[in-house]
């Protein structure tokens, strides 16, 4: 799986193309990383295309991982601020920020990481972040891959079926955002690091984003609802995410069209014939049974 982190090959390309302003080039290895990898842009005709919203997401993007702004400064040193300040006066610029190597890691239980069991307390409903650097092991069987972080919140709240019962026990992990205090970069290699030593499950939205989250995340399983239970769930108010989301809906289609075989593929059929999609809040607030589905990675 290629790496999440802008190298300065990388860095140095998008910071000439988005200073540029022209939204179309000639697609060569960091456009198809920028594709696969964070879904900005897309490759038509051997060439990438990005509009003003992935331009803005990159941007945003670089400032989360490597604090800096990638059309002004240079590729930073692979630096902590406390190594900067050692030597230099400003100890922001050019370093990596403060949460980079930090990930928000929660249990219903108790902690097992590096051989130790540690226990959380009622002020730390929302888990513990720990520098993923500096796991070694995890002595959960299962790790969990959330979207939003509510539901790291409130974990408790979660209701599983009798088959899956044992995520009980299992260590989930917040995928984070593009904001520079909980990006997703680490969440992903830390997710993806435990690939073939632990079984991968991914929590998401029952939306056209969340079957994506879902397909991209490189988990074994997704949690999600019944069928039966996500046709009869009804809500006040108005539903446009299905139609809003429309770049994930066609990210999905396509790998429908490539694959035979996607664990996914009944539950995208039911959201697209009811154009009903169902956000985690949802599914904790009405208890909604949560059940393991294997998925087929087609990455």
């Amino acid at each position: 799986m290629p790496g999440y982190l802008f190298n300065k090959t990388q860095y140095k390309f998008f910071a000439e193309q988005l200073r540029k302003g022209i939204n179309r080039v000639k697609k060569n290895k960091s456009c198809e990383w920028i594709v696969e990898v964070h879904r900005l842009g897309k490759i038509e005709y051997d060439q990438w295309v990005y509009t003003d919203i992935d331009r803005r997401e990159i941007l945003a993007l670089v400032k989360s991982q490597l604090n800096v702004d990638l059309l002004y400064d240079d590729f930073p040193y692979d630096t902590s601020r406390i190594e900067r300040a050692s030597t230099f006066n400003e100890e922001k610029t050019r370093t990596l920020s403060v949460s980079h190597e930090f990930v928000l890691v929660n249990s219903l239980n108790t902690l097992k990481l590096n051989q130790q069991t540690i226990a959380l307390n009622e002020f730390q409903s929302l888990g513990l972040y720990i520098n993923a650097t500096s796991v070694d092991s995890i002595e959960h069987d299962y790790i969990v891959l959330v979207e939003n972080l509510s539901v790291m919140a409130n974990l408790s709240l979660v209701k599983l079926n009798a088959e899956c019962a044992f995520l009980k026990d299992a260590l989930w992990l917040y995928r984070g955002d593009i904001k520079a205090q909980q990006t997703t970069a680490m969440a992903y290699q830390f997710f993806r690091r435990f690939k073939g030593t632990h079984q991968l499950v991914c929590f998401a939205d029952f939306d056209p984003k969340g079957l994506e989250i879902v397909l991209t995340s490189d988990a074994d399983y997704s949690l999600m609802p019944t069928l039966n239970d996500i046709k009869d769930f009804t809500a006040e108010g108005s539903d446009i995410d299905y139609f809003k989301q429309t770049d994930s809906r066609n990210y999905i289609n396509k790998k429908l069209s490539d694959s035979a075989e996607v664990g996914i593929e009944p539950f995208y059929i039911l959201m697209s014939e009811k154009r009903k999609t169902i956000k985690q809040e949802h599914m904790l607030a009405k208890a909604m049974a949560l059940s393991l589905s294997k998925i087929n990675n087609i990455q």
